[in-house]
């Protein structure tokens, strides 16, 4: 038990001691206004919050491709200034559906950085912080990985609503693209 006590002592003063080290809290008149800016900035893809199902095509090396049923779930977090996404893909071989893809991230706006930002988990034991360049109600979420090869997703809203997305790599830092996958999704709820 007292270990236990102990733990926590030293969990929450580890947790505390950035916090007494701050001059003052912000005001609630000044957390109030970052959370309205942070609202505001997320709230052009409020549209992806739901449910949503459709075809992801993969492109393979070889040049040819491969067909997933995609399934995305989005829910608006931390009082709308957020959106977590959970992404999974099936494949029906030989009469039986198998899971082949199981994705997470985080999308957010950050008010005193005043940058989006965008942390996704591959499902294989990898996990990356992309950056981001919003469009319209869309983004590009982009990860340079230090040797010249380059990956972006972008998402955009179709006139009719659906989410289409486009990933694509770049071996010759950014001069030509080869497309990845491509989802065209439906709003389920």
């Amino acid at each position: 038990m007292r270990r236990l006590a102990l733990a926590l002592s030293i969990s929450l003063l580890a947790y505390t001691a950035p916090l007494a080290a701050q001059s003052e809290p912000p005001s609630p008149d000044a957390r109030a206004a970052m959370l309205a800016a942070a609202q505001k900035a997320m709230a052009p893809f409020a549209w992806l919050a739901g449910e949503w199902e459709g075809t992801a095509t993969v492109y393979m090396g070889n040049g040819g491709t491969m067909a997933i049923v995609q399934h995305e779930t989005v829910t608006s977090a931390a009082f709308n200034t957020a959106l977590l996404i959970q992404g999974r893909g099936s494949m029906t071989a030989n009469g039986t559906a198998r899971q082949v893809w199981d994705a997470a991230a985080v999308f957010a706006y950050d008010v005193p950085s005043k940058a989006f930002s965008f942390m996704s988990a591959s499902g294989s034991g990898m996990a990356s912080k992309f950056a981001v360049e919003p469009h319209g109600a869309g983004f590009t979420w982009l990860l340079n990985d230090g040797t010249g090869a380059r990956t972006r997703y972008v998402i955009t809203r179709t006139a009719d609503g659906q989410w289409h997305e486009i990933g694509e790599t770049s071996r010759d830092g950014g001069t030509t693209w080869t497309k990845t996958i491509e989802l065209l999704l439906s709003k389920t709820k």
